[in-house]
């Protein structure tokens, strides 16, 4: 498979994402549908995204960065 394309060069990539990172979660004592509340700063520039909640840990643990991330900023 890598032949074929040997002759036009490599596949033009997607550029990386800088996901935001957990600094600290909690509970904020509430009954609703949102279990996870975290805190979220970007490792490479130093966003401080604040408190976010979330339903899933998943869904907390792929968040963009705003600043760093080329389809957050298009969004």
């Amino acid at each position: 498979m890598a032949r074929q394309f040997a002759l036009f060069g490599s596949l033009p990539r997607r550029p990386r994402r800088v996901l935001l990172r957990v600094v600290d979660a909690g509970d904020h004592g509430c009954v609703t549908s949102f279990r996870y509340f975290v805190h979220l700063v970007c490792p490479r520039c130093g966003h401080d995204a604040e408190w976010w909640e979330f339903s899933t840990k998943r869904e907390s643990l792929t968040q963009p960065c705003p600043k760093c991330s080329p389809e957050a900023r298009d969004a």
